[in-house]
């Protein structure tokens, strides 16, 4: 399992639902590619889903797995709803694993992750 999706610096991203920033995609009603730093971001959430499932933590898998879904469809509540993960006592920048490989793993994904969601919070921000 890989937990580094590189992003290459592109041009500013566009959402497709209303009211961030009053921006539409282009070509809403068709199917559409995901932009390179959004479809990364989406491949990075679905590694930690898939690490946090293995190791039983199921309850931050499924989080994980809806933030995934709203990032892949383009939806920038997705990356609101990682950044206010990491937020008070309890967050997921808390989370360890029993297992010390996974739980370096972890880490890694998560730290990852975090830049990622930071990167597009700038960029839409």
């Amino acid at each position: 399992m890989s937990c580094f999706h590189p992003t290459p610096p592109t041009e500013t991203l566009r959402w497709h639902s209303a009211g961030w920033s009053g921006r539409r995609a282009a070509f809403m009603s068709l199917p559409m590619t995901l932009h390179p730093q959004i479809a990364a971001f989406a491949a990075q959430l679905d590694d930690l889903s898939r690490l946090l499932r293995a190791q039983g933590s199921r309850s931050w898998a499924d989080r994980i797995d809806l933030i995934q879904r709203a990032v892949a469809d383009s939806n920038y509540a997705g990356v609101s709803r990682f950044l206010e993960m990491f937020e008070g006592e309890g967050g997921f920048a808390e989370l360890t694993l029993a297992d010390e490989a996974a739980n370096a793993a972890l880490s890694e994904c998560r730290a990852a992750a975090l830049a990622m969601a930071q990167r597009l919070a700038r960029e839409e921000g």
